[in-house]
């Protein structure tokens, strides 16, 4: 069976095969975004203990 000239045997290969690369592609996005989210946590996490660290020292320096 012909699509627009082409062999549906073929084409649905084509297809499948794009697909997959497709997927592929975003199963690496999703990591490296999942990547991304965790060292992003770290450094709010890391930015907070400074800020209570700073908070800590200015109340024992004025004796709160």
């Amino acid at each position: 069976m012909s699509v627009g000239g082409t062999d549906f045997g073929v084409f649905l290969k084509t297809l499948i095969i794009s697909n997959s690369e497709i997927l592929e592609t975003s199963s690496e996005l999703i990591s490296t975004s999942s990547e991304l989210i965790s060292t992003s946590l770290e450094l709010i996490r890391t930015i907070a203990e400074q800020m209570l660290t700073i908070v800590h020292r200015v109340g024992q320096t004025r004796g709160c």
